[in-house]
């Protein structure tokens, strides 16, 4: 009776302690906004080398590779007046899959034949150069600054046929560049002239440039990683 008694303490303490959300519904509750789905952990479950979002094309049949195609459901039906063309993806803290989620929801738009385009915005800390394999040398902050014009700037990822642009090397105030008219026109531009345009954006408690992205974008993804982030 005492083990029983002290296994239900230690068990109800660890729940107590327990700031993560741990189900969809749970999310829903204390956040009052839909989900729009579960993507399942990859790390352990990939080959050497690998990134998590290759699967969308190694294999597309895969949990994995379902739940992406309906977040893209969801974005496409949650406005049938207005397309969703730019979306927004962020999260609260640095770690929680937000870029690992902008190029694989971008993947999966491609895969279907739509010109998709994903944009590294996060100036400070960019990654998205890392999981395409190639070298950050020019990018969104040379395009805001002047020093290059778009067309140099938009590359392919060969394997998917998505489009591309790089964050660039940091500037000296990120937060002007991404806040510029010429940031909001180009956005209307290449809303324009994509079927989608992912904008991966640094977390939002961290620094307030996704907060003026979200005011430019058709929609917004916030990104809640299972048990780790904090209500």
């Amino acid at each position: 009776v005492a083990s029983l008694a002290l296994g239900v303490a230690v068990a109800i303490i660890i729940e107590l302690m327990d700031s993560g959300f741990r189900s969809i519904h749970q999310l829903e509750q204390m956040t009052g906004v839909a989900a729009l789905g579960m993507v399942p952990f990859q790390s352990g479950r990939l080959r050497r080398n690998a990134k998590p979002w290759m699967n969308i094309v190694d294999k597309p049949n895969s949990a994995y590779s379902e739940a992406l195609r309906t977040i893209r459901t969801g974005i496409q039906l949650s406005s049938a007046d207005h397309p969703q063309r730019t979306v927004v993806v962020t999260s609260s803290v640095p770690g929680e899959g937000k870029t690992t989620t902008s190029l694989s929801l971008a993947a999966a738009s491609a895969a279907t034949g739509a010109r998709t385009l994903l944009i590294d915005c996060d100036l400070r800390q960019p990654s998205a150069h890392k999981n395409l394999g190639v070298e950050n040398e020019a990018g969104l902050a040379e395009f805001l600054s002047g020093q290059r014009n778009l067309e140099e700037l938009v590359h392919v990822e060969p394997r998917t046929g998505l489009y591309y642009i790089l964050a660039g090397k940091r500037p000296p105030s990120p937060t002007d560049l991404l806040g510029s008219l010429r940031m909001r026109r180009l956005l209307q531009q290449l809303g324009d002239a994509f079927d989608l345009v992912v904008l991966d954006t640094p977390p939002v408690l961290a620094v307030s440039d996704a907060l003026l992205l979200v005011r430019q974008a058709d929609t917004t993804i916030f990104v809640v990683r299972w048990w780790k982030t904090r209500r």
